[in-house]
């Protein structure tokens, strides 16, 4: 049976989207309140689809984003937003990971794209999201908040302003070539904290910096593949 989690603190959300769910032969509907609840069911039992409120002011919608993410990427979301763009929905799709659609969308036609994201699933046509999809999400939002992001045993922060990318350190780099280093690496995990003063020292927009480091990283892949020189 296929398990639905609905994560938010609106009460006729949770009974319209239970009862569609509920209709359906073979899906599972769990709903949870808040991130920790969010999470503690996933552990629990990780879900097919996850569909997240991300206009909650109880809790930190994008650090749920972060953690699920990070401990479950194959899992498939949905994200709810009021300031939702027709830019950003396209684009969202476009890239292929979290769905993002707009609070006011048709019941009728939300439980269509669940539908279709769990039928898709089955295909093995749906990953998880990736770091630069997620920091895409923050920039077409305008988001302000500090990313810090970790992998295997690094540490990495990176600072946003009205979805602006400002500073970025990791070891001893900062700008952009710490921006860099930390939008190449593979197996992040990432934690959302309120916004704090930078000085800016990166102003090359997001987009470009992404695009530089998948190139570092194909750079390195084939370095990594290269035997050398035969003896």
């Amino acid at each position: 049976m296929k398990r639905v989690l609905a994560v938010s603190e609106d009460a006729d959300f949770h009974e319209f989207f239970g009862d569609a769910c509920r209709s359906w032969v073979g899906v599972q509907f769990v709903e949870a309140r808040n991130g920790w609840e969010a999470m503690a069911e996933l552990r629990l039992r990780p879900a097919a689809l996850a569909v997240l409120d991300l206009d909650a002011t109880t809790w930190d919608s994008y650090q749920l984003l972060g953690e699920i993410t990070g401990e479950f990427p194959d899992i498939p979301m949905i994200g709810l937003t009021r300031t939702l763009s027709m830019a950003i929905e396209r684009r969202m799709k476009v890239a292929g990971t979290v769905r993002m659609l707009h609070r006011s969308i048709h019941p009728e036609a939300l439980l269509e794209e669940v539908e279709r994201l769990l039928q898709s699933r089955t295909a093995g046509h749906i990953e998880g999201i990736q770091l630069s999809s997620l920091l895409q999400v923050l920039d077409w939002e305008r988001k302000n908040c500090l990313v810090r992001v970790q992998d295997l045993g690094r540490d990495g922060y990176l600072h946003f302003q009205r979805g602006l990318l400002l500073h970025a350190e990791t070891g001893v780099l900062r700008g952009e070539s710490a921006a860099l280093e930390i939008l190449s690496w593979e197996e992040a995990k990432l934690d959302f904290f309120p916004a704090s003063e930078v000085e800016r020292t990166i102003h090359l927009p997001l987009k470009e910096l992404l695009l530089m480091a998948a190139e570092q990283r194909d750079v390195a892949a084939r370095k990594g593949s290269d035997p050398g020189p035969a003896a």
